[in-house]
């Protein structure tokens, strides 16, 4: 089920005053007359607001491979060897985009 962010910062402001799922679960119904969000539910809306200071979560970085640092040694030493190579060429070489090898 899905709920806006009204209702998610309801939840989030009846359980820290009163620190009882089952109270908050009632107190939701009462409102806004839907089920509530599971106790699961409610602990990691909490929980996200308690760390972050809101209900956005942080965005994760995008790590990529494994591979960055292999492939960074490895175009330093194709360079070092063919130094006229051309960045497309050593990109192709290595199957990585011209941005990288840049």
């Amino acid at each position: 089920m899905l709920f806006s962010e009204t209702e998610k910062a309801s939840i989030i402001i009846h359980f820290a005053e009163s620190k009882s799922i089952m109270q908050t679960r009632r107190r939701f119904f009462r409102e806004f007359n839907k089920t509530a969000p599971t106790y699961k539910t409610i602990m990691k809306w909490f929980n996200i607001f308690k760390n972050n200071g809101s209900l956005a979560q942080k965005k994760k970085r995008n790590i990529g491979n494994d591979n960055h640092l292999h492939d960074t040694i490895g175009v330093y030493e194709f360079v070092t060897r063919s130094p006229k190579s051309s960045i497309r060429k050593i990109a192709s070489h290595f199957n990585i985009s011209r941005s990288k090898v840049h």
